[in-house]
């Protein structure tokens, strides 16, 4: 509508173990360079303003806000603003100008909790670097402790539809990998010094899995709220889409009640 922003969500470039050399990284830019161009077009056009949010995601080419923000500030500018001067004839200025006014992040906080990373921080690390937040995305991930009990809770977990990422923080701090539910749960009885598990399984918003699981909900604490309230966003977006795949133990029932539980817990905590 006239007077509103359109904010589109994307991929963060690409599955991460297809990029293999700095050309991808410049082919990728140059793509994102395109779109930028199309969308300055587009409002110079009909006076309507468009952008694009990259998700950083697990095991995909930008994981963490240090790998999204390096790329941002390095081989995105690169590629990105001469393809944009270009194909609109503009000067650098101007296309630097195009590519930050339509191309930023789309900020899944389910995402950033599998990172083991704080959505408050990583918010406000992007606003401190001038990237765009073009949407945030409003989700939790599944948590579960790495014992006998919480890998038999979380097999009831294992579908075939979506990809279930996993993430294991160490004793050491160290953040351990796996790219699919299945291959951890098989791995990690055999992996010393795991201490937790974060699963890229979006749960609803106010539910609270049975014990020993729980959700990354309580991540989005005062701070994260607050930056919200602050104006780090005008895009939220609720995105738990995996009602079709919740186990029976988990799954709160009617899908349009759900839905309204989700907003209520949204515009309670904003």
């Amino acid at each position: 509508p006239e007077g509103r922003e359109g904010s589109i969500s994307t991929v963060p470039g690409s599955y991460g173990a297809w990029i293999q050399t700095p050309e991808d990284e410049l082919e990728m830019a140059r793509q994102l360079g395109a779109v930028a161009a199309e969308f300055a077009r587009i409002e110079a056009d009909f006076g309507r303003r468009l952008h694009l949010g990259l998700e950083p995601e697990p095991d995909c080419f930008l994981e963490t806000t240090a790998q999204t923000l390096a790329f941002f500030q390095g081989s995105l500018e690169q590629g990105a603003v001469p393809e944009i001067r270009r194909i609109l004839r503009c000067s650098q200025e101007q296309a630097l100008f195009f590519l930050r006014r339509h191309v930023g992040v789309c900020f899944d906080t389910c995402h950033v909790a599998l990172q083991y990373e704080n959505p408050a921080e990583a918010l406000q690390s992007y606003r401190n670097a001038g990237v765009l937040i073009s949407k945030i995305q409003i989700s939790a991930a599944l948590r579960s402790p790495a014992s006998k009990e919480g890998l038999e809770a979380l097999s009831a977990f294992r579908e075939p539809v979506y990809l279930h990422q996993v993430k294991g923080l160490g004793s050491d701090q160290r953040i351990h990998s796996w790219p699919d539910l299945p291959e951890a749960l098989s791995e990690i009885p055999a992996t010393a010094g795991i201490q937790e598990l974060r699963i890229h399984f979006h749960v609803p918003l106010f539910v609270s899995p049975a014990s020993p699981l729980t959700s990354t909900a309580d991540t989005l604490d005062d701070s994260f709220w607050r930056e919200v309230r602050n104006g780090a966003c005008s895009h939220l977006e609720i995105e738990t889409y995996t009602f079709d795949v919740l186990p029976k133990e988990v799954h709160p029932g009617d899908i349009i009640e759900s839905i309204v539980s989700e907003y209520a817990w949204v515009l309670g905590k904003i």
